[in-house]
């Protein structure tokens, strides 16, 4: 791993386009995608240009709507954490339905048979301490059509309440390939702030 790696790239930095300052040209919330059959690596991110103190995905103007982008919301406003896919290599994306509603920041994961395993920020932990604080977890075998709860849900991963990870690795050995899934969170649910 690593032995192809070239020289270090900014994809989303905006600078000081437009005229204004970084501080006014923000990107975040990146997920990234590769595309191991043609080296295609897909970066999507959330921008703002010239709103300063505002959240990208509450202050989109011309270009996707949040039901064409990962910002699902429901007719009331409230944020569900769902996925956008291609299957056609990229030239076109879709969006399917949120996830769990009060979700945001989540990351996806291909289980063994082909799965998907979302692990999410759940919103009702920023005051939640106690035995049902923890990570969202959500499975979908349908591209986000359907969603199940996964048994650990709200349970068995520590809610930071903000943005964490889950990761796929593959470790190969001589006599198998193991995958191994990776999360990093706080030891203990003190240590997740209010």
């Amino acid at each position: 791993m690593g032995e192809n790696l070239g020289t270090h790239e900014n994809y989303t930095d905006m600078g000081k386009y437009g005229g204004l300052s970084d501080l006014e040209n923000g990107v975040g919330d990146p997920s990234i995608l590769v595309d191991r059959q043609t080296g295609t690596i897909w970066v999507s991110a959330l921008r703002t240009h010239g709103k300063p103190g505002k959240r990208a995905w509450n202050s989109s103007e011309s270009g996707l709507s949040h039901h064409e982008t990962g910002q699902f919301r429901d007719e009331n406003g409230i944020p569900h954490s769902t996925i956008i896919y291609s299957k056609n290599r990229g030239e076109t994306w879709r969006s399917r339905t949120g996830a769990k509603p009060e979700t945001t920041e989540a990351q996806v994961i291909e289980l063994n048979d082909g799965s998907l395993m979302m692990n999410m920020r759940d919103s009702r932990n920023v005051e939640d301490k106690n035995g049902s604080n923890g990570r969202a977890i959500m499975i979908t075998s349908a591209l986000g059509e359907t969603w199940l709860v996964h048994p650990t849900s709200n349970s068995a991963l520590i809610e930071p309440t903000c943005m964490a990870s889950i990761l796929m690795r593959s470790l190969l050995s001589m006599e198998n390939c193991k995958k191994w899934s990776f999360s990093a969170i706080p030891l203990r649910k003190q240590n997740a702030k209010k």
